[in-house]
């Protein structure tokens, strides 16, 4: 299978892998998570979820607490540097085990199946009010992306672009 040699190579070559989702929601959490907690990589995560929640304590680094993006990228060369520092990332592996198991769909599915009781859910109210998604303009999440720098509107042939001054650059 093409997905088990990708696997086999990251933990050979990779000391890290970026699970970034595609959307920052509460309840929002794919296979670019799960699947990496299997390998001896640490994954780098970046959404809406608590992560706390949902794995062993340092089994990953939560980007969304580091103030900015460059502060992530400089704790991750220090941890690259450490090797003391980036193995305490993998002691949770002596207490636990990541296992792929469909029996948690097979409970869905009898419970789907054998609970009759009428329930009626608003999808719209939970999707838009309690979802909790956010996005780029949201403070924490804009000053991770963007930091506290200035941002400056530049017009080139009626187009408009975001540029950023990073203090010390021209």
């Amino acid at each position: 299978m093409e997905s088990n040699k990708c696997f086999a190579m990251l933990s050979v070559r990779y000391k890290f892998y970026l699970s970034f989702e595609n959307s920052l929601c509460r309840d929002y959490v794919t296979e670019k998570f799960f699947d990496i907690l299997r390998l001896d990589v640490v994954p780098v995560v970046y959404g809406g979820a608590n992560y706390s929640k949902l794995a062993p304590p340092h089994s990953y680094i939560d980007a969304l607490s580091f103030p900015s993006a460059k502060a992530l990228a400089l704790h991750l060369l220090y941890l690259h540097h450490n090797h003391t520092a980036y193995n305490e990332y993998f002691r949770w592996k002596r207490f636990h085990i990541v296992r792929q198991d469909f029996y948690t769909f097979c409970k869905l599915c009898e419970k789907l199946h054998t609970d009759t009781t009428p329930k009626t859910y608003d999808i719209q109210k939970w999707f838009v009010e309690e979802s909790h998604c956010r996005t780029k303009d949201t403070p924490e999440i804009s000053t991770f992306l963007f930091g506290n720098r200035h941002h400056h509107q530049h017009h080139h042939h009626n187009n408009t672009t975001n540029t950023s001054i990073i203090p010390g650059h021209t």
